[in-house]
């Protein structure tokens, strides 16, 4: 499946410009929601674009409608904190 985000990064491989991703800081933040805390959001850490696998595919909407969607994949500049991921895991 091609999308227009697709669709750029493989022009901007193709003008030799693989690193096109790596313009700006990128910083990854995962929110947590529960019904009694609320949403809060957690800084996880930066995170480098791995451009070359990223994968166009599709999801059912609410409504069952067909959407586009581009699946990202990242390195983690830094581990994540021991303290930070247990909580995500519930340990």
């Amino acid at each position: 499946m091609q999308t227009a985000a697709l669709n750029n990064i493989a022009r901007l491989r193709a003008e030799g410009k693989n690193k096109f991703c790596y313009w700006y800081r990128k910083n990854l933040f995962i929110c947590k929601k529960s019904d009694d805390e609320g949403s809060e959001f957690y800084f996880m850490g930066e995170v480098t674009v791995k451009p070359e696998q990223c994968i166009g595919t599709t999801i059912t909407g609410k409504n069952g409608e067909k959407l586009s969607i581009v699946q990202v994949f990242y390195d983690m500049k830094q581990p994540v904190e021991p303290k930070i991921y247990n909580y995500f895991e519930g340990k």
